[in-house]
């Protein structure tokens, strides 16, 4: 993709500070962001000065954002050294955390992703942190215990679980949640099969970790958003679950190896 400016943080690459043993390296908070101008300054008062305290990068990815978004994180990252900001034109949500990856892979021995909206809180990445930390298998991902995001929001995620169980043959817990350490190394080989514009990049990607069993799962809470709306309206779920449906089921035609 043409046209990508990549402003690293001013703040040195290296293994965060915490108080439990940690032995995978460096580690990058990366928030893919579309406009998000009134949800993204809570967040970001939330997250940055504890991952500050810590030695943790955190990354704003700006997807082409229409209103004040790209200031927002802009005025961010003059404030604190261990932001830094991918600037990019508009793809949509999966294409996005892919090129965020595909650059972050090179600093960073650890990547976890999240989304800008407050739906995942900062004390739950702790958690997953700590749990990261002890586990052998190199990815990580939440499985929601509660949704606060409404009742629509729940049926359109058991219905993608439901549709790549059918297309894939394997369960998987939680396929599309904003919640995923990543261990680089490993991340990498996935990243190689995954085509750039896949839409549900970070869907797939749970899909194939948890059918090789190189994730672990645990609960998360998934809490209402703190402010805007969502990029993609419900009344388009109809029609985008159409192109999801083929994309996974495209991907299994033309990958039969990883079925086998």
């Amino acid at each position: 993709m043409k046209n990508i400016q990549w402003f690293p943080p001013t703040s040195s690459v290296s293994a965060p500070k915490l108080l439990i043993p940690w032995n995978k390296g460096s580690l990058a908070v990366v928030m893919p962001t579309y406009n998000e101008k009134e949800a993204l300054p809570q967040v970001l008062n939330e997250w940055t000065e504890e991952l500050l305290k810590m030695n943790i990068h955190l990354i704003l990815v700006n997807d082409g954002s229409k209103d004040e978004t790209l200031s927002i994180m802009k005025d961010w990252q003059l404030k604190f050294p261990n932001v830094g900001i991918i600037d990019k034109p508009n793809s949509g949500h999966g294409p996005t955390c892919l090129v965020a990856y595909e650059e972050l892979i090179k600093s960073y021995d650890v990547i976890f992703q999240t989304d800008s909206d407050g739906q995942i809180k900062y004390q739950d990445f702790y958690k997953g942190l700590l749990q990261f930390s002890q586990t052998s298998r190199p990815f990580l991902i939440g499985k929601r215990n509660f949704r606060g995001d409404g009742f629509r929001r729940t049926i359109i995620s058991l219905v993608l679980n439901y549709s790549i169980t059918i297309i894939f043959g394997k369960k998987i817990p939680d396929a599309n949640v904003p919640f995923r350490f990543m261990l680089s190394k490993a991340l990498k080989k996935y990243l190689d099969f995954i085509p750039s514009n896949f839409f549900l990049a970070n869907a797939l990607l749970a899909s194939l970790q948890e059918m090789r069993s190189a994730a672990e799962w645990m609960p998360v809470p998934f809490y209402d958003r703190v402010g805007g709306q969502p990029s993609v309206k419900f009344s388009r779920f109809g029609q985008i679950g159409k192109r999801i449906f083929g994309d996974f089921y495209r991907f299994k035609v033309e990958h039969r190896f990883f079925f086998e």
